[in-house]
């Protein structure tokens, strides 16, 4: 109340200047008593040359109306200075303009500001930013409290047959590192995110030392997703991790500003969303997501002089297609499983004869990259992979679409 009451008495002030500048007196001396004095010595003068024979009488008669005249008109505007009139549009006019700039100024405040908002000092407002980074709720408090926004996707009964054998298959077997990569990205694919972090965690105890920093921001990003795209104490370790083997991995670091977004730390988002979007490539999946946020973090981090750097073009690269497709996928369920494994060997074997004999685009060989690391026949997923970056070697695009189809399917580039 304190504050609704001063702003409203320091508005009024401001509201009653501009009212007396506007409207202020509108005369200054020209009705002054000097001047009155000045013709009254005037008239004077003029009765005693008339006395004197010095003036004609007719003409000291001219004299002394027009003379009296003036010293009337005089008089009248001393008065009116002294107690001016004003019309009732001036005051119905000053009225208005006070209630525009107490009622103006009150209306945009409702909107624009945040009354019950201290007033920090920087250094206060950093603090008082590193105690909701390190109290913000876990996973868990976060996830009970969150409404899923996305719903796992449908799938058909012969689909869900086979996903629910290949979950089956691995709870008798949790050591199968290459079935619990692919249930992670089938799990995913789904929307299922909860599990698909279940089975990277899994994937993370069995790599041990092996485990890389993608496996790490993988982990994070299916914590991440599955709560809505809140980064939680959970998944700020898991991104560290990455960090730690890799500082200048970029999926760690956006993610890393998105959490500095949620905590009140707009300038540390900026800076780190800054030198992602200038380093690139532009092909690199986080470039996107800053180009679509980064204006805003800059407004917030008072930087007022960005601009958001023109995006070159470049050639659509359409997504790596899943070795199998739906169909396929539908008719292998009707088989035992050593006819599945011998259907999808054989088709596997007849896109990499077709891409021998015949050649195809860039998504064709990362499929097939993706196939064998789907096997785990690492030697045929090298020997492709460097089959086809021969081939394509004067095209950046392509190159980078065959690297992460190798990083995703678990080999080495």
């Amino acid at each position: 109340m304190t504050f609704w009451l001063f702003t409203i008495g320091l508005s009024s002030i401001i509201a009653g200047f501009f009212t007396l500048v506007l409207f202020g007196s509108r005369t200054q001396d020209s009705g002054s008593a000097s001047e009155i004095n000045f013709y009254k010595a005037q008239l004077a003068d003029v009765e005693r040359d008339k006395a004197l024979g010095h003036i004609d009488p007719q003409d000291a008669e001219q004299m002394h109306i027009e003379i009296s005249r003036r010293i009337l008109r005089l008089d009248s505007l001393q008065q009116e200075s002294i107690n001016p009139k004003r019309p009732k549009q001036h005051i119905v006019l000053a009225l208005l303009l006070a209630a525009m700039l107490i009622g103006g100024s009150h209306l945009m405040y409702l909107y624009l500001g945040a009354a019950a908002y201290p007033n920090l000092l920087q250094a206060e407002r950093i603090e008082r930013a590193a105690r909701l980074l390190e109290n913000r709720p876990s996973l868990e408090e976060y996830a009970n409290s969150f409404a899923p926004q996305q719903q796992p996707r449908q799938m058909s009964e012969d689909y869900s047959s086979l996903v629910t054998e290949l979950r089956s298959a691995l709870e008798d077997n949790p050591s199968d590192l290459k079935g619990l990569r692919f249930l992670a990205r089938v799990e995913a694919g789904l929307q299922n995110y909860s599990a698909a972090s279940a089975a990277q965690r899994q994937v993370l105890n069995l790599l041990g030392a092996q485990v890389t920093a993608d496996d790490h921001l993988d982990y994070a990003e299916l914590l991440i997703l599955s709560v809505g795209g809140y980064v939680a104490p959970e998944a700020e370790a898991a991104l560290q991790a990455a960090l730690k083997l890799d500082p200048q991995n970029g999926g760690a670091r956006f993610y890393i500003g998105l959490m500095f977004t949620q905590n009140d730390r707009p300038d540390l988002a900026f800076k780190v969303w800054r030198d992602l979007l200038l380093k690139g490539p532009d092909t690199a999946p986080w470039i996107d997501p800053i180009r679509a946020q980064i204006q805003e973090v800059a407004f917030y981090a008072g930087v007022h002089n960005f601009t958001l750097p023109e995006q070159p073009s470049s050639p659509a690269i359409e997504p790596v297609a899943p070795a199998l497709s739906d169909e396929a996928m539908e008719a292998a369920a009707q088989l035992s499983p050593e006819e599945r494994s011998e259907m999808i060997k054989g088709m596997v074997a007849q896109l990499s004869q077709r891409l021998k004999d015949e050649g195809g685009p860039a998504q064709d060989w990362a499929r097939l990259i993706s196939a064998y690391g789907v096997l785990g026949d690492d030697a045929a997923l090298q020997n492709t992979y460097r089959s086809a970056i021969a081939k394509f070697a004067a095209d950046p695009a392509a190159l980078e679409l065959l690297k992460n189809a190798v990083i995703s399917a678990g080999g080495s580039p």
